[in-house]
C-alpha cells in the first residue's frame, strides 16, 4: 500500500523531553479518557489463554498506553497479567505514575528499548498500540521479524484509519490539545509553556 511517510516530532531524538513527554501524556490521557481499544479486548483474551502468556511487554508505552485501564479490564475477563512498559525514549514519569497507581502489575523497563532489538531478557507477549504507523516499512518488517525470531507472539492495534473523516479529526486534534491540556495530570509547568506558548 503506499503511503507518505511523515515524521513525527517526539520521535525525533533531537526532541526536548519535555515536549515529548507532553505529548505522550496527552496521549495516554486520550487513550483513557476514550478507551478507543476496547473492542480488541476479547481478541487479546483469546491469543493469551491459547497462548498461556501471563507476561506482556509492551513496545511504543509512550507514558503508558492504554494500560491503566486495559489490564484491569482483561483481569475481569479472567486473564492476569502483568506488563512491562518499555519505550525508545521512556517517559519514566509516566511509567512510575502507572506502576504506582497500579501496585507494580504494570511496571516499566527504564532503558531505551528498539523495538525492532528487543532485549533478550524481555520475554513476553508483545504489543504495540497506535504506534506502528511510525514505522517505515523496513522498520516494521524488522520489528515483526524480531519478535518471530525470538518466539514471541506479537499484537499491534492501530485506531488509525484512512477515511476522510479520520483524517478531518487528525486535522482537528491541535484543537483537542488545546482544550484537553488543562485536565491532564499531573499538573507541569512544561506542558502550558509547550502548549500555549509555543
Amino acid at each position: 500500500m503506499k503511503r507518505l511517510h511523515l515524521i513525527e516530532i517526539e520521535d525525533q531524538s533531537w526532541c526536548p523531553r519535555a515536549v515529548r513527554d507532553s505529548v505522550t501524556d496527552y496521549l495516554q490521557f486520550v487513550l483513557a479518557a476514550t478507551k478507543i481499544y476496547k473492542s480488541m479486548i476479547p481478541v487479546l483474551v483469546a491469543v493469551l489463554r491459547r497462548t498461556g502468556t501471563r507476561r506482556i511487554h509492551d513496545l511504543c508505552s509512550g507514558a503508558a498506553g492504554p494500560w491503566l485501564w486495559l489490564q484491569p479490564a482483561l483481569a475481569k475477563m479472567g486473564v492476569s497479567v502483568s506488563v512491562c512498559l518499555t519505550d525508545k525514549y521512556p517517559n519514566l514519569e509516566g511509567f512510575e505514575r502507572a506502576s504506582r497507581m497500579t501496585n507494580q502489575v504494570v511496571g516499566y523497563h527504564p532503558q531505551s528499548v528498539d523495538p525492532t532489538q528487543v532485549p533478550g531478557d524481555l520475554l513476553g507477549f508483545r504489543t504495540v498500540f497506535s504506534a506502528f504507523h511510525h514505522f517505515r516499512p523496513e522498520q516494521a518488517r524488522a520489528v515483526l521479524t524480531d519478535a518471530v525470531r525470538k518466539r514471541q507472539g506479537i499484537g499491534i492495534f492501530e485506531a488509525t484509519q484512512r477515511r476522510p473523516l479520520a483524517l478531518l479529526l487528525t486535522l482537528l486534534a491541535p484543537i483537542g490539545v488545546l482544550v484537553l491540556t488543562p485536565f491532564i495530570r499531573p499538573f507541569r509547568w512544561s506542558r502550558f509553556v509547550w502548549t500555549y506558548l509555543f
